[in-house]
């Protein structure tokens, strides 16, 4: 995406990261976070769920527990 100069946005993100559901994809799904956080879409719920889930899908509970404590909310929007 970004060699066409094509930005991600919050609807980008749930959809890739569950595809990182195993331990090996960790290291993956760990510079798919700073992405998500260079393009300021961490505060999005719908981002830090598909956060929360990924890293407890790959067994990395505290980074999880992080994301968890770092929401604003903890409820999704109806």
């Amino acid at each position: 995406m970004r060699h066409h100069r094509v930005r991600p946005d919050f609807h980008t993100f749930p959809f890739l990261l569950p595809s990182f559901d195993n331990p090996i994809h960790l290291p993956l799904g760990r510079r798919t976070h700073v992405q998500i956080l260079l393009f300021g879409l961490d505060k999005d719920p719908f981002v830090r769920t598909s956060l929360l889930n990924m890293y407890s899908s790959c067994g990395d509970l505290s980074s999880a527990q992080r994301v968890f404590d770092e929401s604003l909310s903890r409820d999704l929007p109806a």
